[in-house]
């Protein structure tokens, strides 16, 4: 059984209304994942309310993920759920 990368939260990534449980609960039930061209990988999933944040991190050498980014997920990731008509 593979062992979970260790995630390492910057203080960026919590000047938001959400906090580290709720970043953890996201990136452990994450919904959707998409990877930036600038080596950013951002997670869609839920806060430990209902409400869907999504949270940017990279990835270190050592394979622990670097959380920089927590926020309300906006429009521009939610459309890529959306099934064209």
């Amino acid at each position: 059984m593979a062992s979970r990368p260790r995630i390492h939260i910057h203080t960026s990534a919590l000047k938001r209304e959400f906090d580290e449980a709720d970043i953890l609960h996201a990136l452990n039930n994450a919904i959707r994942t998409f990877e930036d061209d600038d080596g950013l990988t951002m997670v869609i999933g839920a806060a430990c309310n209902p409400t869907l944040i999504e949270v940017g991190y990279v990835l270190r050498d050592d394979g622990s993920l670097f959380v920089i980014h927590t926020m309300k997920a906006r429009t521009k990731y939610l459309k890529r759920f959306q099934k064209p008509r």
